[in-house]
């Protein structure tokens, strides 16, 4: 993987890039942390949408990853990335959609799991 200036860590697009076989989230971006997670986790399949902040970019990702027990959460071919989002509001847009978009095909999300979801994106500490 070829050095990034940080200062233009906020203009990456997850698409720009090829992706390396066996390539994910965490080896491409160590950078993010993760914030809030949804999850429908069942015995053999899986569908996490999620937030991450990028302190070299000082922005929010939103993704959203699923698949069966073949592949991993986060790997190249199971991954939806929308940003750089600027604001917690925008993230939580985000969020919104590619959990809505992922109702579509499989059962809702926890209403708990979505509202804790939500209040730690807006109370995300970007300084830490």
């Amino acid at each position: 993987m070829t050095d990034i200036n940080p200062d233009h860590a906020a203009n990456w697009r997850i698409y720009d890039m090829d992706w390396v076989d066996g390539d994910n989230l965490q080896k491409r971006y160590p950078q993010w942390h993760p914030i809030a997670a949804i999850n429908q986790d069942r015995s053999y399949e899986f569908d996490i949408v999620a937030v991450f902040y990028d302190p070299l970019g000082e922005c929010y990702y939103a993704a959203r990853t699923s698949g069966c027990s073949c592949p991993s959460p986060w790997d190249e071919n199971q991954t939806e990335v929308k940003g750089p989002l600027f604001t917690s509001r925008d993230a939580i847009r985000a969020f919104r959609d590619l959990a809505k978009d992922a109702d579509s095909y499989t059962d809702h999300y926890k209403a708990s799991e979505t509202i804790d979801a939500v209040g730690a994106i807006l109370n995300h500490n970007k300084e830490l």
